[in-house]
């Protein structure tokens, strides 16, 4: 069994190794999107830095068919 601090942040915790992201059974070998809960909080504080430089902040945005999405807007 992996170590939960080096293990994927995208593995599911329901007793079998199966990506929540790529909706497969077992992570396939050098998979691009695998990262550790620290280098996934690490990223979304870079982002978070980046979009505060350009004046941005993270909104929800719902389409005509209640579709959800993730945008931004400026900052208020």
């Amino acid at each position: 069994m992996i170590e939960k601090t080096n293990r994927c942040r995208y593995i599911n915790d329901l007793g079998w190794e199966c990506c929540s992201l790529l909706n497969v059974e077992e992570c396939p070998e050098n998979c691009k999107f695998r990262k550790t809960e620290e280098e996934y909080q690490e990223g979304q504080r870079h982002a978070r830095s980046i979009l505060d430089a350009k004046g941005l902040e993270v909104c929800d945005v719902f389409d005509s068919q209640g579709v959800h999405r993730i945008s931004t807007r400026r900052a208020k």
